[in-house]
């Protein structure tokens, strides 16, 4: 009867453990990588006048709240410069673009670019 016991009590554990090691071995089992914050990012914008022989007006702004998950500080310094030259409507890099679900200082509008499953996700002057 103890006998009978231990064995029910081996093959429960061992069940345990093989539903453990599967879901472990399972895509997407793993916890996302956390999002890292970068510094805030100065911009200097440049907007024709139209009129001939004018200099452009400069705009000045500040990009906010900026972190990233799965791509470097570095690189979204450098995403988010050339989305903030980019004369085009489309974000450059192959980026898709949104509004984002995060919580953003006031006043400003959060955005999420994501790529190839790295995110950048930032809060600037919207309008």
């Amino acid at each position: 009867m103890k006998a009978r016991r231990n064995s029910h009590a081996l093959v429960a554990s061992a069940g345990v453990s093989a539903a453990l090691l599967a879901a472990s071995l399972v895509p997407g089992a793993q916890a996302a990588a956390p999002f890292h914050r970068c510094a805030n990012r100065p911009e200097r914008l440049e907007i024709e006048t139209g009129v001939a022989g004018q200099a452009p007006e400069i705009f000045k702004t500040t990009i906010k709240a900026i972190s990233t998950q799965g791509v470097s500080c570095g690189a979204a310094d450098k995403f988010l410069d050339l989305l903030e030259k980019d004369k085009t409507s489309t974000p450059p890099e192959h980026y898709k673009c949104a509004i984002g679900k995060f919580k953003a200082p006031v006043g400003l509008v959060p955005e999420s670019c994501t790529h190839k499953g790295a995110v950048i996700r930032f809060a600037e002057q919207g309008g």
